[in-house]
């Protein structure tokens, strides 16, 4: 290979500013010198040695051959194999340079290729010269340097001035940064970098509707914190399942959907590729070592779209100081550390931001303030929308065109930013007082939206909660009349998609009346309020109780609020002390015990806890999150039984709800599996599953049968152990025909019942064949495969099954089919056990 003329080449590429194409030239250069020295390099071993070094290139790649291998791999290969100190002993001086400075160049290489791998934060030039650099200093060692003199003694300074010092460069994956310029949120960032200077907070949520730009604040803040040096690596991932284009919503894999996906990027970042053929449990140790000496930020974005619930109690739980955690969701995580609540832009911030995408994209756009002031009152200073708007307005659009366009829907914006947590996060009694707020004023009361839902005070309190959590309406409290009350709104582009949803409902049979009776007991009421009034002015009537008990519920509930967001900024007393003046207030109310119940619960004042959990079940009973979060607390403390217990006292006042019942139910289901009781947790879900459900009760049944199939596999995995495949087989059939009578009951495409059916299809599978039925165990192992493009861990389970398929055709004896087997799999997965398979 002609090196010098490569180098020629690389340089001409530096001159006509070509960064990107002399990096990738660069680093190919230096992988082919490092494929060429390390052959040399074990040419000089000895049969013994030789021996060693195969070892641990099986161990650490898998028989993997050198030219398969990428720069990062080589340099581990050069570390793993100790050859540098090989060399040393040996004295092969040809090779010495690759030891300067106890492995300077061997460090450099890989610094390059993590510059090069990730977006890290160095200007591209400089990664393009340091490169070029680097790849000479090889080249004039490898090729030219005559080694009668000492070169660890001749060319130390020579190394030094020839390499850049590339020490400060730090690991982070962030994507690039965005084409229009940050406008805003400095407010915000304030806000996290003074939770994060709190060293009891390591979780910070980013929480508002979809659009409001939380995913552009995230990657500001990682910029700001990369540039200040205060982390030694940042980790992006996201769990974007759709993206909006000018095109409309686009559906996209994932990058984040499992735990070991999760591990695998922080793997990638610390540039270890020798962790990622680990099994989980190791992977997940080693990672964890790995994050208490390097301080890190991990960046999750899109967190409401994760299902995968290994990933939030890894989180929550057992990630080791001093990391720190950014999310963004669409949903408060109240229970998962402090929140900040991210607005729409106000007018002046909706101006900015007009100026410097038009500034961005070159062109002019003539907009009044009038105009801009129409824009910001439809859009409400949604990003997102804003964008939107701009772009139809560069196209020739007109301003009102635009403006109509967007309140259509036309775009699909509305569906993006909002369909995803109405169809899948809300209760069907949040989504109808959701699609009614359009016939409410700008904002509306507590008792406008009681009279209005026909609900009663706690349920009201509780669809309100639902609605603040998912960030779908806003509460602010004001004073008139020298009375303070709450008022609730919506942002115009929420406002929209509900005006929207409420006119499909008006079209379905179920939902016909909502709005006309809603609008119905709203006009007697306002009828009633005006009499009263008018009696008021006419005969100085003091009527100060009217609603009185409902006014101090709602002030102690806004103070209860305040309180659990002072929490959430890290002032724990403080919320006490607005705790107890709620209880003041109102001491009947069990929203507050219940708030003050998760705060102490956190704090690990788990007695305290408890006492407040028991006074909010008591004032109300029928509120079956009270029963849930106290519940949790005792299984957290690992009781079981007494979790257990207080599940089913709640139980009793979900009677006459049947989703709370099977919601109660799935719950005691679980417990009693873990206690090992899996014949009453199979009974106890089977017996909650609605056999009519509407698309509620579907999404129900759904989770009940998760706790089903769980059971099934403890008892199957129990009787494996003591090799009882009659009771495996006659346990996995039993499970199958059950899945297939219920699955048109249940949302059978869901991942997590899936995969658990293919676990359990590959139990029956192995029973069969130890029974040597290899015909019913065929069929099973064919059932038990899922998808080739899932996630590493699916990948890996189908590998198992294709093996096991293998071993049944070796055992019934069709070796024809077991080499045309094995030789489809390898070309499919290009894992080398199917090669070693005989």
């Amino acid at each position: 290979m002609d090196y010098n003329s490569r180098l020629d080449k690389i340089n001409q590429l530096l001159k006509e500013t070509h960064y990107d194409n002399a990096i990738e030239d660069s680093v190919k250069i230096i992988e082919s010198l490092l494929k060429e020295i390390y052959q040399k390099v074990t040419s000089f071993l000895n049969s013994d040695e030789k021996k060693k070094i195969i070892e641990i290139e099986e161990k650490f790649y898998s028989k993997k051959s050198i030219n398969e291998m990428g720069c990062g791999e080589l340099v581990g290969l050069f570390s793993q194999t100790k050859l540098l100190e090989f060399l040393a002993r040996k004295e092969k001086k040809e090779y010495l340079f690759l030891n300067i400075g106890g492995f300077q160049i061997l460090n450099n290489i890989n610094r390059l290729r993590i510059a090069s791998t990730h977006y890290a934060q160095i200007p591209q030039r400089e990664q393009a010269e340091f490169s070029y650099s680097l790849v000479k200093c090889i080249i004039q060692e490898y090729l030219t340097k005559d080694y009668k003199q000492n070169p660890l003694e001749e060319d130390d300074t020579e190394q030094d001035d020839i390499i850049p010092n590339y020490k400060n460069i730090k690991l982070n994956n962030l994507p690039r940064l965005q084409l229009y310029k940050f406008v805003g949120r400095q407010t915000y960032i304030q806000d996290i970098e003074t939770i994060f200077s709190d060293t009891r907070n390591f979780i910070v949520s980013i929480d508002g509707i979809g659009g409001v730009g939380k995913t552009t604040l995230a990657l500001e803040i990682a910029r700001k914190f990369w540039d200040e040096k205060k982390y030694d690596a940042i980790v992006w991932t996201t769990a974007k399942k759709n993206r909006l284009e000018s095109t409309g919503i686009i559906n996209i894999v994932p990058a984040l959907s499992t735990l070991e996906e999760l591990l695998n990027e922080i793997i990638k970042v610390f540039s270890i590729p020798e962790l990622l053929i680990l099994p989980l449990d190791e992977k997940k140790y080693e990672i964890k070592k790995l994050l208490k000496k390097f301080k890190t930020l991990l960046i999750i974005d899109n967190l409401e779209t994760i299902e995968d619930e290994k990933i939030i109690n890894f989180v929550k739980d057992e990630l080791p100081a001093p990391t720190h955690v950014i999310t963004t969701t669409r949903k408060k995580l109240v229970e998962a550390g402090r929140y900040v609540m991210l607005k729409e832009f106000t007018q002046e911030e909706t101006n900015e931001f007009i100026a410097s995408i038009l500034e961005e994209k070159k062109v002019e756009v003539k907009l009044s303030d009038e105009n801009k002031v129409s824009i910001q009152k439809l859009t409400g200073g949604n990003p997102l929308a804003l964008k939107i708007i701009i772009s139809w307005l560069i196209e020739g659009i007109s301003i009102d065109s635009a403006l109509e366009k967007i309140k259509k829907g036309e775009h699909k914006i509305l569906e993006f930013c909002f369909e995803e947590t109405f169809s899948n996060l809300l209760s069907s009694e949040a989504k109808k007082t959701f699609v009614i707020f359009p016939i409410f004023s700008e904002s509306v009361t507590f008792e406008e939206i009681k009279v209005a839902t026909n609900m009663g005070y706690d349920g009201v309190n509780n669809v309100i909660f639902e609605l603040e959590r998912y960030t779908l309406i806003n509460s602010e409290l004001v004073n008139k009349d020298n009375k303070s009350f709450t008022v609730y709104s919506m942002s115009p582009v929420t406002r929209m998609f509900a005006y929207n949803k409420l006119t499909e409902y008006n079209k379905q049979e179920n939902y016909r009346g909502l709005e006309q009776e809603s609008r119905r007991r709203l006009a007697k009421y306002y009828n009633i309020k005006e009499k009263t009034q008018a009696a008021i002015e006419q005969y100085g009537l003091a009527l100060e109780d009217i609603g009185g008990q409902s006014e101090t519920g709602r002030t102690s509930a806004l103070i209860a609020n305040s309180a659990m967001a002072q929490y959430q900024r890290g002032s724990y007393d403080k919320a006490l002390d607005l705790f107890k003046q709620a209880i003041k207030i109102n001491p009947k109310l069990s929203y507050t015990y219940q708030l003050w119940a998760v705060v102490e619960r956190q704090q690990g004042n788990n007695t305290r806890a408890e006492e407040l959990f028991h006074q909010a079940a008591d004032l109300n009973p029928t509120n079956p999150i009270i029963w849930f979060s106290w519940a949790n607390m005792k299984r957290d403390e690992g009781n079981l039984s007494g979790a257990e217990k207080i599940l089913e006292d709640g139980k009793i006042y979900a009677k006459n709800n049947v989703r709370n019942l099977a919601m109660f139910n799935q719950q005691i289901s679980v417990l009693k599996s873990k206690q090992g009781k899996y014949t009453i947790a199979i009974e106890t879900s089977e017996a909650s599953l609605v056999q009519k459900p509407n698309l509620d009760e579907r999404r129900t049944n759904t989770h009940l049968f998760g706790p089903i199939l769980e059971s099934y596999i403890k008892i199957i995995s129990d009787n494996l152990d003591k090799r009882n495949y009659t009771e495996i087989i006659k346990r996995g059939l039993e499970i199958i025909s059950k899945f297939d009578k219920h699955k048109n009951i249940i949302f059978s495409n869901n991942d997590i019942i899936n995969w658990k059916l293919h676990r359990i299809y590959r139990y029956v599978g192995t029973a069969y064949r130890q029974t040597s039925e290899y015909s019913n165990a065929e069929l099973m192992f064919k059932n038990a495969l899922g998808d080739d493009y899932g996630s590493e861990e699916e990948r890996e389970f189908n590998i198992k099954v294709q093996l096991d398929r293998a071993l049944n055709f070796k055992f019934s004896g069709q070796h024809k089919q077991l080499k045309k087997h094995l030789k489809e799999c390898y070309n499919i997965y290009s894992d080398h056990r199917f090669k070693e398979f005989y």
